[in-house]
């Protein structure tokens, strides 16, 4: 007997292998996908029990067991039997190789079905990307999954096979502290494009079904060509347009006719591309270019692709470091201190508080509570120390500038950075709801990180999606909810907040970065400051506001207001507009206006590492010897 909806009955039996099947993860036209334990007993290897009630998981006999059904009367692609020569192919290869691979751990036959048991895995990318606001994931987390999935296919192309069905499904992350690894499953129809145990291209056929899937095939696979390395490229690239712009990224997602999504993907690969695409890093297109360029027998560059990757990071000054912001990993806390890369999360508690500001308090083995930094009304501000790293926030940076400002390079690349870290923030569903210069601090020079920027404090935030991803209806009405002088007009008139009042809300930080203060600081009332920010969009108090700052502030803030309430913003647009004035001023991102302070800071500090450490050494060399005189002077007295 097979796997068939009547054994998901209670009590119910079938003869297959070892393993009593939990639940089933997913189906398809030439069979299923189970998650499976392995039985404890050794004699029972023919035997699978299977119940409703799921199991307690023991993580090490935990699996997934993936079934093909036989059919004796029909010649089809033993779909089955190509995955297990990859799975057998891949455990043959170096573990750097394999990396982006899950293991086979068993394989089997019963008279019904055939079945391979593999490491089990997460999420796929697909269903992390419906639970993000728009099903869009921010640029960061898209050149980060751009590189894995590139290594992925890259490292499948070198055992001899290409996928022919790239897409969001096909790749997972890992589980629990494998998270931030991603894995390419279902080689159902990848094919040996080299002969086999050679390194000899195979002569293509002329003519070939399609395959794959509509959305994400290539142009050859349309116009049914043997497919190659590129083709496999070429759906990676529709896959990362679609990571970063779900709803328009594609021209032809909605489009069922075969010929019709041909001919709009010919029209991509002749330049011309959705508003999305075309905002993109220069190093985007030249991937899009290079692949476009490649014949049947060419071998990819993939180290050219992924140096694309990380230029087009370096270009929009984002930091591939650290891991992926999933929409599972929020943690709800009062309290967060960043020191460089490093996290520390404390949960309010009273007591801790009423104790940390007289003494150092040691929490765990690496940190050290030091001082008391500030409060606010969700709790206190502790600077954590970590051997000797500090933190520095940009308030306090800014007001030891020439004339409390930064140079407009400094000003500016700021503006994309902060700006940058707030999209990070809505693309897992939560708006800041409190953006100012104090809750963004950069990295420790010891660390390297003068050039990084975090964003703090997301005692205020607010989740605006549903776990299923779609945003929020507005409440009737809201308390207000940030700082006075920063704070969103709507948040004035005590309204919901969205992701384009966290955007405001920036713009008038980078606006005070920019020229030192803001029009209304000398304002004592609330609705006085409101009435002065709403003036702001006509001639005379627009003046006030950007005087001293590059014209371009003013584009921003018009995109700004020109969405609506569910409208994501404009992130790209704004980041184009800022590099633009950027070369408009002909000024320099970087060196950023600290860094030379704190790296002398740090230098400084070495200094006194090496004093001390001269001291400590001349002192125990003057211990060692004390005691060396001693023991000599007792020998001596002995005799």
């Amino acid at each position: 007997a097979g796997f068939k909806k009547s054994f998901f009955s209670d009590n119910s039996t079938v003869h297959a292998s070892r393993y009593q099947v939990i639940r089933i993860l997913g189906s398809g036209g030439f069979g299923k996908v189970y998650k499976v334990r392995r039985l404890p007993n050794e004699n029972d290897d023919n035997f699978v029990q299977m119940t409703r009630k799921e199991p307690e998981d023991k993580e090490d006999d935990v699996f997934a067991l993936k079934t093909e059904n036989i059919q004796p009367e029909k010649k089809s692609h033993n779909r089955l039997k190509t995955e297990m020569n990859i799975f057998q192919e891949c455990a043959m290869r170096p573990k750097e190789s394999r990396l982006h691979f899950v293991e086979m751990v068993d394989k089997g036959l019963t008279e019904n079905f055939k079945f391979i048991v593999m490491e089990l895995v997460g999420k796929s990318i697909d269903r992390l990307q419906k639970k993000m606001p728009e099903r869009r994931f921010s640029f960061r987390t898209s050149l980060k999954l751009a590189l894995q999935t590139v290594d992925s296919i890259a490292d499948l192309h070198d055992i001899g096979y290409i996928h022919r069905d790239i897409k969001p499904q096909n790749f997972t992350i890992g589980l629990k502290d494998k998270a931030d690894l991603i894995f390419l499953l279902d080689f159902g129809i990848a094919r040996r494009y080299t002969l086999p145990g050679t390194k000899v291209i195979r002569i293509p056929r002329e003519k070939v079904a399609f395959l794959g899937t509509i959305r994400y095939a290539s142009r050859n696979c349309h116009n049914f060509k043997e497919q190659c390395r590129r083709d496999d490229l070429e759906s990676w690239i529709y896959m990362f347009v679609e990571f970063n712009d779900y709803k328009h990224g594609l021209p032809w997602a909605k489009l069922k006719d075969k010929k019709a999504v041909c001919s709009e993907k010919e029209s991509f690969f002749g330049g011309f591309y959705p508003k999305s695409v075309e905002l993109y890093p220069e190093e985007i297109h030249r991937i899009i270019e290079y692949v476009n360029s490649l014949a049947y027998p060419d071998t990819p560059d993939y180290a050219f692709i992924k140096k694309m990757l990380r230029g087009a990071a370096v270009r929009r000054n984002i930091h591939l470091e650290g891991k992926f912001n999933w929409p599972d990993e929020i943690v709800k806390v009062r309290i967060l201190i960043v020191l460089g890369s490093d996290l520390l999360l404390l949960k309010k508690n009273r007591k801790l508080l009423g104790i940390f500001p007289r003494v150092r308090i040691r929490i765990g083995r690496n940190w050290t509570i030091d001082r008391k930094l500030g409060a606010g009304a969700f709790g206190a501000v502790y600077r954590c120390m970590n051997e000797k790293g500090e933190l520095y926030a940009l308030k306090d940076l800014r007001l030891t500038a020439p004339l409390r400002k930064f140079s407009l390079g400094t000003a500016i690349g700021t503006g994309i950075q902060c700006l940058e870290a707030l999209e990070d923030l809505h693309s897992i569903g939560y708006l800041h709801r409190d953006v100012k210069p104090g809750n963004y601090t950069i990295g420790r020079a010891e660390l390297n990180e003068l050039r990084k920027i975090y964003v703090l404090d997301f005692g205020m935030c607010r989740k605006f999606i549903h776990d299923d991803g779609t945003i929020k209806k507005p409440r009737a009405a809201a308390n207000f909810r940030g700082t006075v002088k920063y704070a969103s007009i709507a948040c004035h008139m005590e309204r919901e907040l969205c992701r384009l009042d966290d955007c405001e809300t920036w713009l008038y930080m980078i606006v005070e970065l920019t020229k030192g203060s803001l029009p209304w600081r000398n304002l004592r009332s609330m609705e006085e400051i409101g009435r002065f920010k709403k003036s702001c969009r006509s001639d005379i108090s627009m003046r006030q506001l950007f005087g001293g700052c590059p014209r371009e502030y003013i584009d921003i803030m018009r995109l700004i207001d020109g969405g609506k309430f569910f409208d994501e913003p404009k992130y790209a647009q704004i980041y184009s507009i800022l590099r633009k004035a950027l070369l408009n001023l002909g000024v320099q991102e970087f060196p950023y206006d600290w860094e030379e302070e704190e790296e002398r800071k740090l230098e400084e500090s070495r200094c006194m590492d090496r004093d001390e450490m001269q001291v400590k050494e001349k002192k125990e060399e003057h211990e060692r010897k004390e005691r060396k005189d001693k023991e000599e002077e007792e020998e001596g007295g002995r005799f």
